[in-house]
């Protein structure tokens, strides 16, 4: 569709096929990592589908930026590229990095796998690296701990600003 509407149009354009992106600002997003997290903040015992040896591909929001960046500077017409790290890994691993940088163990509850789930995926990033000039940076480890201090920071002053407000309309200061 994007290939005759460029042609039909004479416009330029490709499609970003984005793995699971996580990091900053995704405090709603339903992606594992933001859930995990929300629910680790909330105390809850975090859901896990299966036996956790699930795999997916885990991209961090930069590298998303960077992907959607090199497009933009090409003269590309319908293609399709597969954004994601090339990395496949499993949500136990998944789990284990993020209790590293909370700082302690998760409860987890293990569920019965859900109809159609995928056991494995991981993007193959080897059209994007070779078009686009695309490399991920930024690893599962340190996109993490970035996401994990961002959530901390968005937590802190989400506490603030409904203290603040209560604080006015107690009639405080």
């Amino acid at each position: 569709m994007l290939s005759a509407y460029a042609r039909a149009y004479g416009l330029n354009g490709c499609s970003l096929r984005f793995s699971n992106v996580y990091g900053a600002h995704c405090e709603q997003k339903e992606s594992v990592v933001a859930l995990f997290i929300r629910m680790a903040f909330a105390g809850e015992a975090l859901s896990i589908y299966g036996d956790g040896t699930q795999t997916r591909d885990f991209i961090y929001v930069e590298d998303v930026c960077q992907a959607i960046a090199l497009a933009l500077e090409k003269q590309l017409d319908g293609e399709v590229f597969q954004i994601g790290t090339g990395v496949e890994t499993s949500i136990r691993v998944l789990l284990q990095k993020l209790e590293v940088e909370i700082g302690r163990p998760l409860r987890k509850v293990f569920q019965p796998p859900r109809p159609g789930d995928v056991a494995r995926s991981v993007a193959d990033i080897s059209k994007a690296q070779e078009i686009l000039g695309y490399a991920p940076k930024v690893s599962l480890e340190d996109g993490l701990r970035r996401t994990w201090s961002w959530f901390q920071a968005w937590k802190e002053s989400s506490a603030l600003q409904s203290t603040s407000t209560s604080n006015s309309m107690a009639g405080g200061a």
